[in-house]
């Protein structure tokens, strides 16, 4: 292979990998978060993860880092920021 069909080849695939790694950027999202609790000491945290080998997820998905807001879709940022209410 010539030396300047080489690098034309070497720039698509450069440029391909570029556009797939850059799509799978867009789709990705926050992980839910769980409940998980200590089998140690009963303390209960909420986290994405597990925090060791002696925690076992006791409730979930979270859509919010305090385990209140069930479901698997994280919460979105507001479009705007909504106006103070009068009360």
């Amino acid at each position: 292979m010539k030396p300047i069909k080489r690098r034309c080849l070497r720039l698509a695939a450069l440029v391909g990998a570029l556009l797939i790694s850059n799509s799978l950027l867009v789709t990705a999202a926050p992980a839910p978060f769980f409940k998980w609790r200590s089998t140690l000491d009963g303390q209960v945290v909420c986290r994405q993860v597990s925090p060791g080998s002696a925690w076992e997820r006791i409730a979930g998905p979270f859509r919010d880092l305090q385990c209140h807001e069930l479901g698997s879709q994280p919460m979105q940022r507001w479009d705007r920021i909504p106006a103070p209410s009068r009360s």
